[in-house]
């Protein structure tokens, strides 16, 4: 018999991946699970890539592979922390606004 302290975990201990992560073909499965894998932890939590190949247990230049289609498709953003080698991870939920803003940037930037 499930407890009531099981319950509330059931209901608050889990992670919510956007749908269109999983359905856009352009995201190797490598890149869903290092996604899957940051957003299963704190907001405030940092890591290095290293870690996140140990943890995922995808290999180190995989894992640089998957980061950088994940950033260049608009579901992530790094920030490195200062003196120190680890980075900062922000997820997006729906990168198309952030597309949109780049590409834009990206024109003005051209035109000068």
């Amino acid at each position: 018999m499930i407890n009531k302290k099981e319950i509330i975990q059931l209901k608050t201990n889990f992670t919510k991946i956007p749908n269109k992560l999983i359905q856009d073909k352009s995201i190797s499965p490598n890149a869903i699970i290092v996604y899957i894998y940051l957003a299963s932890q704190n907001e405030s939590w940092d890591t290095s890539l290293e870690d996140i190949a140990n943890h995922t247990s995808i290999s180190y230049r995989t894992t640089q592979r998957a980061v950088k289609v994940l950033k260049a498709k608009g579901w992530l953003n790094t920030e490195r922390i200062p003196y120190q080698s680890k980075l900062l991870y922000e997820l997006k939920s729906n990168p198309v606004w952030y597309l949109h803003l780049k590409q834009k940037i990206k024109k003005l930037l051209l035109k000068h």
